[in-house]
């Protein structure tokens, strides 16, 4: 391609089925003093939309009239079929429909041949060129653009997930520990209640946990514990007042006249809890053993409370019994 100063020739095709208009065209081609021009016509349809079909011409000059076919049709049936020639539009009459309708389907510029001059002809060419380089840039462009929004979004993408496989694992390793300390605390609470050592003193002492002495008052204990705990969950879920520390205060001392041992409190504790961690979801049980922990801290300390008001060697259970 020649204009503007490069160096190849400009390659036309001329599109018409009325020679003496492409001698004409050629003849104002020939005319123009910038560009040198190699124009090749063609009049037939399906031919000149092979040709068009391999993209080898820098510019199309397309006649409305085809015989049977028009100029619309072959310029819609070749930018369907892959072409990428520009387009510029010829025909008798200035006919502003055609006009749009050319526009339309993608032609760049309409030219009404019996007012045509070399000047201007040479001059739509130019802008027909320019136009379509301005177009393949910024389709290079937006291709590079997307191209670069596609990578980033894959980038974000994978960032995501790596984040939120971090997030799952953190909360996998947090649930494990959680478990652990739980079990931990349990068994810890199993081993005060089930001390060897401690089971032996209370049998040389004649003395039997509470469980074993009047299993009836330890299950009515175990009940109310257990009630205890549900309306401390409900008391901090719901922003209710169930007075739970009075009532824990109450079972405290219900405990401390029937003389239970820390034994015995903790054997109710772990009885309530293992039976209300059956069959739930791991977050239920979890806010059942907070839950658990904050109220046997607060009944222990109750209890403490209240044996520093009487004297130990004088009320503890059993000692009438030795």
């Amino acid at each position: 391609m020649n204009i503007n100063g490069l160096s190849a020739p400009l390659r036309i095709l001329h599109v018409d089925d009325d020679e003496e208009d492409f001698l004409i065209m050629r003849e104002l081609l020939s005319d123009m003093k910038y560009t040198p021009v190699e124009v090749e016509w063609i009049s037939d349809y399906h031919q000149a939309l092979e040709v068009l079909l391999r993209n080898e011409h820098d510019l199309c000059l397309l006649d409305f009239y085809l015989g049977e076919h028009n100029g619309l049709e072959l310029l819609k049936e070749a930018q369907n079929a892959g072409c990428y020639v520009p387009f510029v539009m010829l025909t008798v009459s200035n006919d502003r429909a055609i006009d749009l309708e050319a526009m339309q389907y993608g032609a760049h510029y309409y030219l009404v041949k019996s007012q045509l001059t070399s000047h201007e002809l040479e001059r739509t060419i130019r802008y027909s060129l320019e136009r379509t380089r301005l177009l393949r840039i910024t389709k290079e462009l937006n291709g590079e653009l997307e191209q670069r929004v596609e990578k980033r979004t894959q980038l974000l993408q994978e960032a995501n997930q790596r984040l939120e496989d971090e997030i799952v694992e953190r909360e996998r390793v947090e649930q494990e520990l959680r478990t652990l300390r739980n079990e931990r605390e349990q068994e810890t609470l199993s081993q005060i209640s089930q001390n060897s050592k401690t089971r032996v003193t209370a049998q040389l002492l004649g003395l039997r946990s509470l469980q074993e002495s009047e299993p009836n008052t330890f299950d009515l204990l175990v009940d109310r514990y257990s009630a205890l705990i549900d309306l401390a969950l409900e008391q901090r879920a719901y922003k209710v007042n169930h007075s739970v520390s009075q009532q824990l205060r109450d079972l405290a001392e219900q405990m401390g006249r029937l003389r239970l041992s820390p034994r015995d409190v903790v054997e109710i504790h772990n009885l309530v809890l293992g039976t209300k961690n059956k069959n739930i979801t791991q977050a239920r049980a979890e806010s059942y053993i907070d839950e658990g922990r904050l109220l046997i801290l607060e009944l222990m300390g109750y209890m403490v409370s209240y044996y520093r008001n009487f004297s130990y060697g004088n009320e503890w259970r059993g000692s009438s019994e030795k």
